[in-house]
């Protein structure tokens, strides 16, 4: 079941528009303008307002750690490689 669509006045264009431009969150957008985070972001997107980086810092990849081999190991595999030859 859909939901009913926010009918967009001129006005609330104007000022979504504005403060998307100051830089506001998506939920103070909505707060200011009666409407939800998510109805804000998508006028925008559909307005074709500029994206923005997100506030959330990136993740990065946690470091590749490579596991320490026992010496006796190298050793037999060595050994093995040696004896196909």
């Amino acid at each position: 079941m859909r939901r009913p669509q926010i009918l967009w006045t001129d006005a609330q264009v104007a000022e979504l528009r504005a403060l998307w431009d100051e830089g506001l969150t998506g939920s103070e957008i909505g707060k200011r303008l009666g409407c939800s985070k998510a109805a804000a972001i998508g006028k925008a997107w559909r307005l074709k307002l500029k994206p923005r980086l997100s506030p959330l810092p990136a993740k990065q990849a946690a470091p590749k750690v490579r596991m320490p081999v026992p010496n006796d190991i190298v050793e037999q595999v060595m050994a093995n490689l040696r004896g196909r030859r």
